[in-house]
């Protein structure tokens, strides 16, 4: 088949075969010797492997003083060793490692007709160590593409597609640094009163009570396994239903009933340590019904303060001094380790009003909507992406 099974109106016919060393340049990375590599950038930017360009475009993490294969701005970048096939653009004037060819072209659409056929590359990568594409296949790949005046309204319909994609992302990232911004503005810092940022009509100095005055270990079991849904305390997610995260039940259902039930809104700590939870994430389960926790969890049930208002303060970073102050890594280096008696002491800062805690809370659930809703946005926009990069080139 030689036309698209979508097309823009106005065109016909079908499209034409071209051989990739006749519309287009191509150059084949050589690594300069690591003697050259530098931390500063005192040298051009080096352009190595599918992972510097696994985003679209091109990723800087070294610079090279001794100039080999080079790349100018715009030009198309495609990893040609394993995994082969991923493209990109050179957002720079780089020198390009082994493993990334560099290709210029006057064709407008070969960009997204490389990146069509991205998924389609094992068939010519040859290798028995790890799969590559070698110059002489590469310049004998035979792509089909439409007449020159096709192909820039095509490449200004993805243009414009790409545009969409990239101010939806722009958004989540702004909503994003809001939302940390307001984390650490509208909550007290340690040894402070006052949060910097307050809804108007509240003045008063903030109370702190101890997490024991506000909640109370939950050690309820899951008798005879009565509740068979396992739940996983993520520092990224939340509490999810186990089988969510990890596609599969990584509890034996057979033998949970020394499990910890977990009811909806109940507080849970997981003392797992990572990058984005320091000391181990809290979180409250949301997901309108129970599940179970292995024991290693400590689950907490509240009373006396908005539980929403709660949730959101173990977004801060406020509470982390106490946990590391009081706790220990121990022989497990990825867990931190505290007494229960210990934990139930942390320090909980408080609007004594509770209109105001519900105010601070309707205002970070607000941005968590608005944050969702441009996540949704963003993942619609690439799924319809990628139906239009299948149905319109041949």
């Amino acid at each position: 088949m030689n036309k698209p099974k979508i097309r823009i109106k106005g065109f016909e016919g079908e499209w034409e075969e071209k051989l990739l060393s006749n519309i287009a340049t191509i150059t084949m990375g050589q690594s300069p010797s690591s003697l050259f590599y530098n931390d500063c950038k005192n040298g051009l930017p080096l352009i190595q492997g599918n992972a510097d360009i696994k985003d679209r475009k091109s990723i800087i993490r070294y610079y090279t003083s001794q100039i080999t294969k080079t790349c100018d701005v715009g030009d198309i970048l495609m990893s040609v060793r394993a995994p082969v096939g991923a493209v990109g653009i050179a957002c720079n004037y780089s020198c390009i490692g082994r493993g990334v060819c560099g290709i210029k072209t006057e064709e407008p659409l070969l960009f997204q007709c490389l990146i069509a056929k991205e998924n389609k590359w094992d068939y010519l990568s040859a290798g028995s160590t790890f799969s590559s594409i070698n110059s002489n296949i590469l310049k004998n790949v035979v792509l089909r593409l439409p007449p020159f005046q096709e192909q820039q309204s095509l490449a200004s319909f993805f243009r414009s597609f790409d545009s969409l994609i990239h101010s939806t992302a722009k958004k989540i990232a702004s909503l994003k640094q809001i939302k940390a911004a307001s984390l650490q503005s509208m909550f007290p810092q340690n040894g402070e009163t006052k949060p910097k940022v307050r809804f108007k009509g509240f003045e008063e100095e903030w109370e702190t009570c101890e997490l024991k005055d506000i909640s109370v270990k939950i050690t309820e079991k899951n008798k005879n396994n009565e509740i068979n849904i396992t739940l996983t305390n993520s520092a990224e997610y939340g509490i999810i239903n186990q089988r969510d995260f990890f596609d599969h039940d990584i509890s034996n259902k057979n033998n949970i009933s020394g499990y910890y039930v977990v009811k909806n809104e109940d507080f849970v700590y997981n003392p797992r340590i990572s990058t984005s939870a320091p000391v181990g994430p809290i979180n409250m389960n949301q997901l309108g019904y129970s599940g179970v926790m292995s024991p290693l969890y400590y689950v907490f049930r509240v009373d006396g303060i908005d539980k929403e208002y709660l949730n959101y303060f173990f977004k801060t970073k406020y509470w982390h001094k106490f946990m590391k102050d009081n706790g220990n890594t121990g022989a497990r280096f990825d867990r931190l380790s505290i007494s229960d008696d210990i934990f139930a002491q942390m320090p909980i800062p408080h609007p004594s009003s509770l209109s105001e805690q519900q105010k601070i809370a309707s205002y970070f659930r607000s941005l968590d909507e608005q944050i969702s809703l441009q996540e949704k946005r963003l993942e619609k926009l690439k799924q319809i992406k990628s139906t239009c990069l299948d149905k319109m080139f041949v």
